[in-house]
């Protein structure tokens, strides 16, 4: 019998602030956060968030960043429960944001939320992924990739997010179980407007690539791709979360 192992995972992000923002001086509006912790009963839970804050909210910064501690602190609560539900974990990420940014409107803090968790314990990963809004969250595994929520399922162009009227089924959501090696990314919507689908498979083997670097190297790589990026007329923020479990096993 084989077990995945927590250092066989590699966890990496980086995001920067884009041209239009650049120009009229205004800081990043994005954000993300990652992250690992261990159950009573020895399950290995790993997260990402990305948060997009929209452009035309006074606290965009504001709300993506609550985004991402009230997404930690929901993972925190939820995933030592085995069986949970993403709906479980989606409502409770709404009420956290909220006491999150209780200081001020929730309009005015408006931001887009994707989530990826992962219960690991033996030889088999319960996935999770949510989203609420623009974005992207891609997954891979032998091979072959596939999208959840944000623009794969129509998603795209929406302006649901924390912060304005919505119904809870306006998160797309996943869950699913693998024993296979697999990777997860999650990205903003300035990265994900500019992918072509048919270019998603290649840039989720060079973020495999990346993540082969040394854990010193892997964000400041990605930063440098984000800062170079070359699709013309790009003005927006950039993010990108990962999470790959690799192929290296140990026995229990």
């Amino acid at each position: 019998m084989t077990t995945w192992m927590p250092e066989q995972s590699v966890r990496f992000g980086a995001s920067v602030t884009g041209p239009a923002h650049r120009e009229a001086d205004l800081p990043n509006q994005d954000a993300w956060t990652a992250g690992q912790f261990r159950t009573a009963d020895s399950t290995v839970v790993q997260y990402l968030t990305v948060c997009d804050g929209l452009g035309s909210r006074p606290r965009a910064r504001e709300g993506a960043r609550a985004a991402t501690r009230a997404a930690r602190l929901a993972i925190r609560h939820w995933g030592p429960a085995a069986q949970a539900s993403p709906g479980q974990l989606v409502r409770l990420v709404e009420l956290l944001w909220r006491l999150e940014v209780s200081a001020h409107d929730p309009q005015t803090c408006a931001t887009t939320c994707l989530i990826a968790a992962v219960q690991t314990k033996g030889d088999c990963s319960r996935i999770t992924v949510a989203t609420l809004g623009d974005g992207l969250a891609a997954y891979s595994e032998n091979g072959v990739v596939t999208t959840v929520g944000g623009r794969g399922d129509g998603y795209a162009n929406q302006t649901v997010a924390l912060g304005t009227p919505h119904h809870m089924d306006a998160w797309a959501t996943r869950t699913w179980e693998t024993a296979t090696p697999f990777s997860l990314m999650l990205a903003t919507d300035g990265v994900a407007d500019d992918l072509r689908p048919a270019a998603l498979p290649a840039f989720v083997d060079w973020l495999d690539g990346v993540g082969r670097h040394t854990p010193r190297a892997r964000g400041p790589t990605l930063r440098r791709a984000l800062e170079r990026w070359p699709v013309p007329g790009h003005s927006d923020d950039k993010t990108i979360a990962v999470l790959q479990m690799q192929r290296n096993r140990g026995k229990e």
